[in-house]
């Protein structure tokens, strides 16, 4: 129940038989939980389900047409009832930017103890880039296209990282992205949810103190060009914890999209790791 009425909140699964756990990975802004497939395909030959939700006002899930339900209060019950349809035994989470962000604050809340929580490209503290992010997501609101190719030139000029996809993946891809209305493509998303973020420059936050009341593993990802990195008394502070891990060097440009194994084979290997033996 999101505003008072039941939305409906679609999840991606890629399942195997007798999975060692489950990893659940939440998108960002302006994406869907299609952006996981091949990260999915390398945690499946691991030995791991894969459940991808769809944010609301993303992908398959509902719309609530409204812009002041895209709030923090109903991205955490959207995050809750995925919580409690699909957390089990060992279950890890990845979370990228934007849905890594509200993993963040859900799980401070301390509602849930993962096996491990793996945190991408999200920022613990206040950036000015914040602003900027949501200008150039805002730039793909209205835009419309007569084929996937032609949206996709768009996307090269404006998010390159979103159109550099495996091959075997484009097709898959390129339905996963767009919807149709009328005889044109639009991309899968709610306008509204994007505008949420135009009073992002107020944002005033800063949650590293709060890390310490992890008591699982969590490993935080960032390429060297993300303006999300800590600076280096952060990372001191955190060697000193046996419960993070950090990487400011991740590769395959910024901004991440987990689409090849160099982006997300460390992520599948840290899973693996903090995995209990059957």
């Amino acid at each position: 129940m999101l505003a008072d009425r039941p939305v409906a909140i679609s999840v991606r699964e890629w399942r195997i038989g007798k999975p060692k756990g489950r990893v659940i990975c939440l998108h960002g802004l302006g994406v869907n939980g299609a952006e996981y497939a091949p990260m999915a395909e390398g945690l499946n030959k691991a030995g791991f389900d894969v459940l991808a939700p769809d944010w609301m006002g993303h992908g398959d899930s509902d719309y609530l047409s409204n812009l002041e339900d895209y709030d923090w209060t109903n991205y955490v019950k959207c995050l809750t009832a995925i919580v409690r349809h699909h957390h089990g035994p060992v279950t890890h989470y990845v979370g990228t930017s934007w849905g890594g962000a509200i993993l963040l604050m859900f799980l401070l809340s301390l509602r849930v103890r993962p096996q491990s929580a793996i945190f991408v490209d999200v920022p613990i503290r206040t950036a000015p880039e914040t602003t900027r992010h949501g200008e150039i997501l805002g730039r793909q609101v209205g835009q419309s296209f007569a084929s996937a190719a032609e949206g996709n030139a768009f996307l090269a000029q404006l998010r390159p990282l979103l159109v550099e996809v495996p091959a075997k993946y484009k097709a898959y891809l390129d339905q996963e992205r767009y919807r149709a209305e009328g005889d044109r493509l639009i991309f899968s998303f709610d306008p509204l949810a994007i505008g949420r973020l135009s009073g992002s420059a107020s944002w005033k936050y800063n949650y590293f103190g709060e890390l310490k009341r992890f008591s699982f593993d969590t490993l935080f990802l960032y390429g060297a060009a993300s303006p999300h990195r800590w600076p280096p008394d952060y990372v001191a502070l955190a060697q000193k914890s046996p419960l993070i891990t950090y990487n400011g060097d991740m590769k395959g440009g910024h901004p991440p999209m987990l689409l090849f194994e160099e982006q997300f084979g460390p992520i599948v290997d840290y899973i693996k790791k903090k995995t209990p033996a059957r």
